[in-house]
């Protein structure tokens, strides 16, 4: 048994690198103009200021680079723009679905005993009971994911890693960790309190456990 995010990971990584990029273009649009005119007036071959360039009715000298900038930095900001509208559509569209796919009531039963990193008799605890599916299809896909313990604790770490490769995709089904450990609480307090003890981290709303296929089925 494994844990990642409900939101899909791929999608929000890129729709914030996007994002991030066209900040950084209007960033420097701005520094750029608001530091060209005090370029030199005169060419100077040394530092390649060598293209004219009309400055508020003033003529100065820009190098190539600040040349290239004034004519890419507009375009790749309404790029980059695009490209996270399209992403942010991607991360919107796939939480609507998992959310839609919890409200129809889709359930898991556990019926083995799922591997992972918490102790023995904690993960013994799953067995037979049923789990609400916090995934939009009913049967089990690949999901990126981490260790319960070792496992990235944030959201930032958890795409460093995704992007690092450190995430290994795992086909189960996804279950809402709160939901998860609040059935787990009426069966076994022990096993419940032992979740909140030592996976804390995991205690919030966009984590979920990943439980494999060979340990559970859908139940109607």
């Amino acid at each position: 048994m494994r844990v990642t995010f409900r939101i899909p990971l791929l999608w929000t990584s890129l729709c914030a690198f996007f994002f991030a990029c066209a900040v950084a273009c209007v960033v420097a649009w701005f520094i750029l103009l608001s530091t060209i005119c005090s370029n030199p007036r005169t060419p100077v071959p040394q530092t390649q200021h060598v293209i004219p360039y009309n400055c508020h009715g003033m003529k100065v000298f820009i190098s190539p680079s600040e040349d290239a900038m004034l004519h890419w930095l507009v375009p790749m900001e309404l790029l980059f723009m695009v490209l996270s509208l399209i992403t942010a559509a991607m991360v919107v569209q796939a939480v609507a679905k998992a959310w839609q796919g919890s409200v129809r009531g889709g359930r898991v039963r556990i019926f083995a005993v799922p591997p992972g990193e918490a102790p023995q008799w904690v993960r013994e605890k799953w067995v037979g009971l049923e789990l609400p599916l916090a995934q939009f299809s009913a049967g089990a896909r690949p999901w990126h994911s981490a260790g319960v313990l070792t496992g990235p604790r944030g959201f930032l770490a958890t795409v460093g890693r995704l992007f690092r490769g450190e995430l290994h995709e795992q086909s189960g089904f996804v279950v809402n960790v709160l939901e998860a450990v609040a059935v787990l609480e009426r069966v076994s307090p022990e096993a419940a309190q032992w979740w909140r003890m030592n996976a804390a981290h995991l205690m919030k709303p966009p984590r979920c456990f990943v439980f494999p296929e060979h340990v559970c089925t859908v139940v109607q």
